[in-house]
């Protein structure tokens, strides 16, 4: 098998459910001038029946080569009507080799546009359910969606260069069942250059994924979201100003001499229209591209990932520098905040606003605050379904009171905490988190020394000790848990304060460990009794602590590395000698949430491998 290694790039759509139906791809999936006329018109239901006599129970495993029986028309169509591999159904028409993926057996493989294979399945009970492919492709592959009943179910999906037809990956969408027994249609759409789609080893459709609870934080794992980047000619107000590029560089086009980021996306998700040109080539030749949180296809993108990947949701950063009203900063970051509440919206996710005071002179950080917030009570946003709250109170999180190096007085920190808790218009009256320094208890190292700032973290709702960079492996975090987690805890609780620990998987010069850092912090974390928990980041490549999908290997950044002194090559996720797939941090912190509510028990290993 051979497929070209060019790039396909993700058609993007916002789909609407009409029954089984998706709006924006009715009929056949999309990309119909990619399937013939003859293969378009096999979409209808199977007569066939299950492999083995029994429809396969959802949720649940499907292996790809258990599909119908009834041969070629309808328990699947394949245009060359041979099983190239010569495994497992040997007189069947469809292509199975054994596989070397996790778990053996076979997978399904020479698949071209416009075949498909149906697959019978009982569906335990109706809702929107997570849906994984395990795929492989020596090269770009093509496209695919399912149909369910022959109606189109899914967003076509693209099969990534894997770099081998057994190297694995786990694409991942969301697909709505009805209750009862249906056909679902492994529908392949279209190759690149007249290569081949990919192969197919299984798909898995799990448990459903809820819209998760608005009205508390109790139970909720949250990302920090800092979604401050942009590009040259994004439309933004920053782009306007001048030259627009934020964060992934300052205010020039990307290149080795200027990048400011330890990690680079992976961008293959990303359509063509939403990207950004640096001045990096990829291994392919192509330009290097990257993107800008203005664009709200974009963020919606980040907040479908989080559906598919069952996570909470964000606290979205709102530097208190960059809100001066009526700066271009403000407008920028007014944009990225109603592109956040539309994503959490669309996709039944929460989000709150986080205040960061770094860097902000004394004198600006009350009336700043109380202006944005007002604002956003203004136009709605404090109002919305998806709008984290506690108590009936939108919650609100002040990070950085009390740090050395910040200019905030106790003062200060009190009024705000008297504002928000009982002086503000009702309509503004919130739940108030304090992000703090790690040794808050003890007024040792990163706190300030002003004996009233005891009393200000004693205030808070909500502690939160930031623990960033305060340890680097798994024995820091477990001595983390002895020594400061569990005698927080406790004060917390003596106090009669919620407490939220921050975890984080790594950075610049702190290995992640393939996972295992991170997970080992979550269990520490959770096993001494906390019940809410944050994650820095989601987004931040800044400082190589994203959660989000990024590049693998090198094959997905640019082949020239940061010239700068300071700046290391660019971070991959193969860099501990593990290749682990872009969405593998999304996937594990996907377990940490089947903890949380209670579909799955907490162990101290990381659970899930590649």
């Amino acid at each position: 098998m051979k497929t070209p290694a060019i790039r396909y790039l993700l058609r993007s759509a916002t789909p609407v459910f009409i029954g089984m139906c998706i709006l924006s791809s009715c009929s056949d999936g999309g990309s119909s001038d990619a399937i013939s006329a003859g293969a378009s018109a096999k979409l209808a239901a199977s007569a066939g029946s299950p492999y083995g006599g029994k429809a396969w129970p959802l949720p649940g495993t499907i292996q790809a080569e258990d599909f119908d029986t009834g041969g070629q028309d309808v328990g699947y169509f394949n245009s060359a009507n041979a099983n190239q591999g010569g495994q497992y159904r040997k007189t069947e028409g469809i292509g199975i080799e054994a596989t070397s993926d996790t778990g053996a057996g076979y997978d399904v493989g020479w698949t071209t546009a416009g075949e498909w294979l149906n697959y019978t399945v009982n569906v335990a009970a109706a809702g929107s359910y997570a849906a994984q492919i395990r795929v492989a492709s020596q090269g770009q592959g093509g496209t695919f969606h399912f149909n369910v009943d022959g109606v189109s179910a899914t967003p076509q999906l693209t099969i990534p260069n894997t770099q081998g037809w057994q190297n694995w990956q786990t694409v991942s969408t969301n697909i709505t069942l009805s209750a009862g027994q249906h056909v679902i249609q492994l529908h392949l759409d279209s190759v690149v250059n007249g290569g081949l789609v990919g192969n197919f080893n299984w798909f898995s459709i799990g448990i459903a994924t809820p819209v998760v609870d608005a009205s508390t934080i109790d139970g909720r794992h949250m990302f920090g979201y800092q979604g401050w980047f942009a590009c040259n000619g994004d439309g933004s107000p920053l782009s306007a100003a001048g030259n627009g590029w934020r964060h992934w560089a300052p205010s020039a086009t990307p290149n080795p001499q200027n990048v400011s980021v330890d990690m680079w996306p992976d961008m293959r998700d990303v359509p063509a229209g939403e990207r950004c040109n640096t001045a990096f080539v990829m291994p392919d030749g192509s330009p290097a591209t990257l993107y800008s949180a203005w664009n709200r296809s974009t963020v919606n993108r980040h907040f479908e990932w989080m559906k598919a990947y069952g996570l909470d949701g964000v606290f979205l950063q709102e530097f208190v520098g960059e809100l001066e009203p009526g700066s271009a900063n403000r407008r920028f970051r007014d944009g990225v905040t109603a592109n956040v509440r539309a994503g959490a919206e669309a996709n039944g996710r929460v989000w709150a606003v986080m205040y960061d005071i770094s860097g902000e002179k004394s004198e600006n950080i009350i009336p700043r605050i109380k202006d944005h917030w007002a604002a956003l009570a203004a136009d709605g946003s404090l109002a919305s379904s998806r709008y984290l709250h506690q108590g009936g109170r939108p919650v609100i999180s002040i990070w950085g009171m009390g740090f050395t190096g910040h200019n905030a007085t106790p003062a200060q920190a009190n009024e705000l905490i008297d504002w928000f808790t009982k002086n503000a218009p009702d309509n503004q009256r919130a739940f108030v988190i304090g992000g703090v320094p790690s040794r808050w208890r003890t007024m040792g190292d990163d706190s300030l020394q002003d004996p009233a700032w005891a009393d200000v973290y004693r205030r808070f709702d909500v502690i939160s000790p930031w623990t960033v960079g305060r340890y680097g492996d798994e024995a820091g975090a477990q001595a983390w848990r002895r020594d400061v987690i569990a005698p927080d805890l406790a004060e917390a609780k003596r106090v009669g304060r919620r407490y939220m620990p921050v975890m984080f998987p790594g950075g610049r010069n702190l290995p992640r460990k393939g996972g295992r850092f991170w997970w080992t912090q979550f269990y520490e974390f959770k096993s001494a009794g906390n019940n809410i928990f944050y994650t820095a980041m989601f987004d931040e490549v800044d400082e190589g602590t994203a959660m989000y999908k990024v590049a693998p290997n090198k094959s997905l950044i640019p082949t020239e590395p940061p010239a700068s002194a300071n700046r290391p090559p660019f971070i991959t996720l193969d860099a501990d000698g593990e290749s682990l797939s872009s969405d593998f941090y999304l996937r594990l912190a996907r377990e940490a949430n089947r903890v949380l509510s209670g579909d799955r028990t907490l162990e101290p290993t990381r659970p899930i491998s590649q």
